[in-house]
C-alpha cells in the first residue's frame, strides 16, 4: 500500500510493472528500494525540432542521431544518466543512478557543454536545471529496467526550460543549484 505521504512502501508489488508477459517471467528480480536524496535534473528541449522535421525529415533524423552521439558521452563523462529521450525532449539526472557529491556542479558543466555541442548542429536548445530532495528507485524486470525519480524536479526543470526565451537565455537553473 501507500505510506501516509502517498509514496509506495518498499516491496509493494501493486506499484511495479508486471513482467509476467516477458520471456523472463518467473525470474528472480530484486524488490525495488525507495531512496530519498538530493538529485539534480536537467531538462533539454530542442526548440526547432518540429520545424526541421517538417522541412526535411531524413536530414533532421540524421542530424539528431549525430547530436545524440555527441551528447550521450558528455552526460556520462560528467556523472549523469540520460533518463529519457523523447524526440525534442531529453532528461538527464545526477545523484540518482550514480551517487555524486558534486551533482549540481557536474550538471551545470554538462548543460554548458551540451548547449555548445547542440548549437553546432541545426538544432536550437533550451535547458532547465532543477535541484532538490526526491525519491528514486529502480523499476522494471529482467527485460527492461529504469531509474525512476519521483517528485517535482521534472516539472520544475521543464518550467525553467520554458522560461528561457523570456529571459533570453539558453540555460536557466534554480537558485538551489548554486
Amino acid at each position: 500500500g501507500a505510506s501516509s505521504r502517498g509514496v509506495p512502501r518498499t516491496g509493494s508489488s501493486k506499484y511495479l510493472p508486471s513482467c509476467a508477459t516477458s520471456s523472463t517471467a518467473g525470474s528472480n528480480v530484486a524488490e525495488p528500494r525507495l531512496v530519498k536524496r538530493a538529485i539534480t535534473m536537467v531538462v533539454i528541449r530542442l526548440t526547432n525540432f518540429g520545424t526541421l522535421l517538417r522541412s526535411d525529415t531524413m536530414d533532421t533524423v540524421r542530424a539528431y542521431n549525430g547530436m545524440i552521439e555527441q551528447i550521450y558521452p558528455i552526460i556520462g563523462e560528467h556523472g549523469g544518466t540520460l533518463a529519457s529521450l523523447e524526440g525534442d525532449l531529453m532528461v538527464a539526472h545526477w545523484n540518482a543512478a550514480r551517487r555524486s557529491g558534486t551533482a549540481r556542479i557536474q550538471a551545470c558543466q554538462t548543460a554548458a557543454k551540451l548547449v555548445t555541442a547542440i548549437e553546432k548542429s541545426p538544432f536550437m536548445v533550451e535547458v532547465g536545471i532543477a535541484h532538490g530532495m526526491a525519491w528514486y528507485t529502480s523499476v522494471g524486470c529482467d527485460a527492461f529496467s529504469s531509474i525512476l525519480v519521483l517528485g517535482p524536479l521534472l516539472a520544475r526543470g521543464q518550467l525553467l526550460q520554458r522560461l528561457c526565451p523570456f529571459y533570453g537565455a539558453s540555460i536557466l537553473a534554480e537558485e538551489e543549484v548554486f
